[in-house]
């Protein structure tokens, strides 16, 4: 008897297991086809494509936009470093090395028309070079001065 109870108890559990998986299998089938239904005929996503306004390309400034851009982020950077020597490495560089990262953040952003891209990477990469010459790099502090020497006069544009 106690068997038999146990039996049908267990069968209970089953069909009332399977009944709710079941009845969610169908309401996820239903949703899932209402939800196709309503996209292909276009009630679910309206068109919305007058609601938002069309992207606007990005335009290169012109050489002059270029030049008082650049002068603006980069002048500070050559006034200290053109008045640097050799010596001034061995001393505290942090300020200067604060200096050369605000400058290369800055100048990464500056928007570059096509006639001063090689210059423009020119600059970022002597940046770069300069961080390696603060952090201690021996042969970059020989070749550092030099070519900052040589950028400020191929580009007699930045006045300096």
């Amino acid at each position: 008897m106690v068997g038999r109870l146990f039996a049908q108890k267990k069968r209970r559990v089953l069909i009332n297991e399977f009944t709710i998986l079941g009845v969610f299998i169908a309401v996820v089938v239903f949703g899932l086809l209402y939800g196709v239904l309503l996209a292909v005929t276009g009630t679910l996503f309206p068109d919305v494509r007058g609601a938002f306004p069309a992207a606007q390309p990005v335009v290169a400034p012109t050489m002059a936009e270029y030049e008082v851009e650049a002068r603006e982020v980069l002048a500070p950077f050559f006034t200290q470093a053109l008045q640097m020597a050799p010596a001034d490495f061995a001393g505290d560089t942090g300020a200067m090395l604060q200096l050369v990262q605000k400058t290369q953040d800055r100048l990464l952003r500056v928007r570059v028309p096509k006639e001063y891209q090689d210059a423009h990477l020119g600059f970022v990469l002597l940046l770069d070079q300069w961080k390696r010459a603060l952090a201690g790099s021996g042969p970059d502090r020989e070749v550092v001065l030099q070519k900052t020497k040589d950028q400020a006069a191929a580009n007699q544009w930045l006045g300096l």
